[in-house]
């Protein structure tokens, strides 16, 4: 859950990296939010009928959808920073079919190992101050 939440805390961080752990995590949390705001809209409308005043609960979906627009590009650019990548390859997935695909490749891929232009190795920092803690 912390993952996620850091996502929020660097939501304006475009310039330096992050771990495959940190987006996939956000990214499970994030896709596990939708899919249970939107099954639960499928729910009241299948109980309910779909005259009730549950509007509301798409509204709800596309808020939080509108909310995350940010920390979600901000933690898709770090990833790609991460593997030495220009931000530009965020426009991969316009591309029909194969534009996803290699967009998910992209980032399954390790990061570069050590320092690169967009800063240190976050797998390194990481452990560093793991060290110091103990």
């Amino acid at each position: 859950m912390n993952w996620y939440f850091k996502a929020f805390r660097q939501y304006a961080d475009f310039q330096t990296r992050a771990r495959r752990k940190e987006f996939w995590m956000f990214m499970l949390f994030h896709l596990g939010i939708i899919f249970s705001l939107n099954l639960i809209s499928k729910w009241i409308n299948r109980e309910f009928g779909q005259n009730t005043n549950f509007e509301w609960l798409s509204n709800v979906i596309a808020l939080y959808i509108f909310l995350t627009v940010i920390p979600s590009l901000a933690i898709i650019v770090r990833r790609l920073h991460d593997q030495n990548r220009n931000r530009f390859f965020v426009l991969l997935p316009l591309f029909p079919f194969f534009g996803g695909i290699a967009f998910i490749i992209l980032m399954i891929l390790p990061g570069t190992t050590g320092d690169n232009k967009y800063g240190p190795d976050p797998k390194r920092t990481q452990n560093e101050i793991d060290d110091i803690g103990k």
